[in-house]
């Protein structure tokens, strides 16, 4: 754990002094990646604190324990600098794609932290380990979705018309059997329109009803 927590201190102080000034404004990645990795720190300090008060129950004495007062500073720095950089990722991207990206990789900061400090993944079956990886899938997924379609723009409307097409394609499909069985009445609505346009002079008058013959000498 001091090799993972030597190596979260080296990632941070290289994003914050190297990258930030940089392309903090411009890469949304920079300030997210700094609160979530400090979040190794913070989840652990806390579950370090809640063990000492818990202790702190049937013996005081671990207040005098440097550990604990290491564990509350710990606490108070990463909480306060997540704070700082996590409001200027939200000053300068949207918040729509802030906080699930933020959410990601600072649940995957704290899988790992828990894994290397705690092993609470040692006492789980493979079923539950299998289960929570497939969840945090999900989400990543979601997020990657968020992210590729984040400039796709819909209103309710255009979305209640996109649903209702099917509705309307049924709709014509009625409308085209019912022309299918009145064919017969289009096709002489058809040559009456056709008779319309052509002047014939020599041909006698036809009847309403029955087979029209036409004699092209």
């Amino acid at each position: 754990f001091l090799v993972y927590a030597v190596v979260v201190l080296f990632l941070c102080a290289v994003l914050v002094l190297y990258f930030c000034p940089r392309s903090g404004r411009s890469n949304i990645l920079i300030y997210i990646s700094i609160c979530s990795l400090l979040g190794a720190f913070t989840v652990s300090s806390v579950k370090g604190l809640a063990i000492a008060i818990n202790t702190m129950v049937y013996d005081i004495s671990v207040l005098s324990h440097p550990l604990t007062w290491i564990l509350l500073l710990t606490l108070i720095v990463s909480i306060v600098t997540q704070v700082n950089y996590l409001n200027k990722s939200l000053d300068t991207f949207n918040t729509l794609l802030v906080y699930p990206i933020y959410y990601v990789l600072f649940t995957s900061v704290v899988l790992s932290t828990s894994i290397i400090l705690f092993q609470e993944w040692s006492n789980m079956s493979a079923v539950d380990i299998v289960t929570t990886l497939g969840s945090f899938l999900v989400i990543v997924v979601g997020v990657a979705m968020l992210h590729l379609f984040r400039e796709l723009q819909t209103t309710m409307k255009q979305l209640t018309n996109q649903l209702s097409q099917p509705v309307e394609r049924e709709g014509l499909t009625e409308e085209v059997s019912a022309s299918g069985r009145g064919r017969g009445r289009n096709k002489k609505e058809d040559k009456y329109g056709l008779m319309d346009n052509v002047v014939i002079e020599s041909l006698p008058p036809m009847r309403e009803e029955g087979p029209r013959v036409f004699i092209i000498s």
